[in-house]
């Protein structure tokens, strides 16, 4: 049997509601260190700060629209991560129909595979058929929060192609994963065990000095199959046998902590 156990850390950057255990990266422009990852960001075209809108999700980045000209205009954010990342999550809020939003990772087209979830400031935004995300045609302006991108990540860049009208940009938030453990300096005495791992079906989850948090599975594509609450001192089994093989994206979160592993089903 293989066994391992996770250390939880205390996040870095802390935000609102469901966010408060996640990395956010709250510069625009230039390098900063978060969490012992070199993150470079390039702003390009309509790319700005903007703070007022749906600041519980969405700050800082806004694209598709140039403060300076006044006007509608295609913009782009790259962020480059070294060392690689292995998943993040973006927020998006004030889309229109007007304009869309495209992702690349590592250079190449990413499709977003499935949506998000409503944002709390605008309805919910939908997916073109090649997997961009635009606004709702009867939507003042549309949003997603929880849109989970995973793999080993080096580079993304998201665009804003403006299509018709005025539509004002689109703000979003990026929010980084990385690994088995964070590599704060300072640490929480609270363990989570996950075994075995790989798994043919049954997985066990100890946590110790942990009130409660919640569990979620992730297929490799980021989609969510699952979430659930545990409580501590006590040891708690998921049942993944009725998925198929693969790796699954296997993550705790509170109030305070977050962390993240792969897990493999055979």
């Amino acid at each position: 049997m293989q066994y391992f156990s996770i250390i939880i850390t205390l996040c870095l950057l802390l935000s609102s509601n469901d966010l408060s255990c996640q990395i956010q990266v709250t510069h625009t422009e230039g390098t900063q260190v978060i969490n012992g990852i070199d993150i470079s960001v390039t702003p390009n075209g309509g790319a700005d700060t903007l703070l007022t809108y749906c600041p519980e999700i969405t700050t800082p980045c806004l694209i598709g629209y140039s403060f300076e000209q006044e006007e509608s205009i295609d913009g782009s954010y790259l962020f480059e991560f070294d060392p690689p990342i292995d998943s993040i999550q973006l927020n998006f809020s004030g889309i229109s129909p007007g304009e869309f939003i495209e992702i690349f990772i590592n250079d190449e087209f990413y499709p977003i595979q499935s949506p998000g979830n409503p944002s709390n400031c605008d309805d919910l935004a939908i997916l073109t058929s090649n997997g961009n995300i635009t606004g709702c045609e009867n939507c003042f302006a549309s949003g997603w929060t929880d849109t989970y991108i995973t793999g080993i990540i080096s580079k993304i860049e998201v665009s804003n192609k403006v299509l018709v009208g005025d539509p004002q940009g689109s703000l979003f938030s990026i929010f980084i994963f990385n690994g088995i453990t964070s590599t704060a300096n300072n640490t929480l005495d609270q363990q989570i065990d996950f075994f075995p791992n790989p798994t043919n079906g049954t997985l066990k989850i100890n946590a110790q000095n942990i009130l409660s948090g919640t569990i979620k599975i992730h297929d490799i594509n980021g989609s969510l199959i699952n979430k659930f609450k545990i409580n501590s001192d006590h040891q708690n089994t998921i049942q993944l046998d009725h998925l198929r093989e693969g790796m699954y994206f296997i993550s705790f979160e509170n109030e305070t902590i977050f962390i993240q592993q792969k897990v493999l089903l055979f």
